[in-house]
């Protein structure tokens, strides 16, 4: 395991900042103009968000094809443990191999969900209707999910991904956003944001650091060596008893035990790795699949399916 975390020593120029940001701000504004459409039911709103989705979707296959592996076509029994895993999964976790703890320290993620038999509830403080809250996370939209897990990566990999983290981030974001205003719980989410950046030290040890959903973070990637994604697939035997986001995030306030997952999704090239530390705590039979085929996979589904966190079922 890592014994530090570095700043990454990358030269990030303005101009890929730029397009980073670009990315995720246009995602938002797409989000939050879909959000609204979808929100106003009339024949011309109806239109106007099939075209936004069709658009979206072309985009997304034709920039995939240029950096797909086409895993499934060459391994086919890899598809098959993919079709039985996806029809299984309910619900998404992302997260990565090692977090820093309070100490400034790496932690051993993966380790600590198996010595503690699954997912814990942790602070988050992000509910803009409830504040502060001790739940587990968990998407209804894989793509949500690949997201949170993508901050974890490091720059020194070449990503294979399904549409960027900035422009998942931003558009599910947007959706978000818009469902705040809507509500007119927006302002008391930001202030609560605001009161907790001037009180560093009543903050959890994750969100100590700058904001890890940035899209300079994202761009910048995981600064600790030799991290990488993870993204746990969820039975729907799990009980959540709070929808945030318009539903696509839903936040359970008990344990998602292990037995309840349906598999893992890391980089190829810590497949072996992920399994070395299942099997000494005995759950070699958990399929550890790469994160690329899931791309892969996902790829065969609309647009408005991967948003609307329905089943992906081939």
């Amino acid at each position: 395991m890592p014994e530090t975390i570095t700043p990454s020593q990358e030269h990030i120029s303005r101009r890929r900042i730029t397009k980073e940001v670009a990315k995720a701000v246009g995602g938002a504004m797409l989000g939050a103009r879909i959000n609204v459409l979808r929100g106003r039911s009339s024949p011309e709103r109806s239109i106007k968000v099939e075209k936004y989705d069709e658009r979206i979707d072309k985009r997304l296959r034709a920039e995939h094809a240029k950096v797909s592996l086409d895993l499934l076509k060459k391994r086919p029994d890899l598809e098959a443990t993919f079709k039985e895993s996806y029809d299984e999964a309910a619900h998404w976790h992302g997260t990565g191999r090692y977090c820093e703890g309070a100490d400034g320290k790496p932690v051993d993620v993966l380790r600590g969900i198996l010595e503690k038999g699954g997912l814990r509830p942790a602070l988050d403080i992000a509910d803009h209707r409830r504040g502060a809250m001790e739940s587990v996370s968990t998407a209804t939209s894989r793509m949500y999910a690949r997201a949170y897990a993508e901050t974890h990566a490091t720059n020194k990999v070449e990503k294979r991904n399904y549409g960027s983290i900035s422009f998942w981030l931003g558009t599910f974001g947007g959706s978000i956003v818009a469902d705040m205003v809507k509500e007119g719980t927006f302002r008391n989410f930001l202030g609560y944001s605001a009161k907790q950046t001037a009180n560093p030290d009543q903050r959890p040890a994750r969100t100590q650091k700058e904001n890890v959903m940035s899209p300079r973070k994202a761009l910048e990637g995981s600064a600790i060596s030799g991290n990488y994604p993870m993204l746990i697939g969820v039975k729907d035997d799990v009980e959540t008893q709070y929808k945030y986001g318009q539903g696509h995030e839903l936040r359970s306030l008990d344990v998602i035990p292990d037995s309840s997952f349906t598999h893992i999704e890391v980089p190829l090239a810590d497949i072996e790795a992920t399994q070395a530390v299942l099997a000494e705590y005995g759950r070699a039979d958990l399929p550890v699949l790469p994160i690329e085929a899931g791309e892969e996979y996902v790829s065969r589904f609309h647009f408005s399916q991967l948003m609307s966190g329905e089943k992906l079922v081939a």
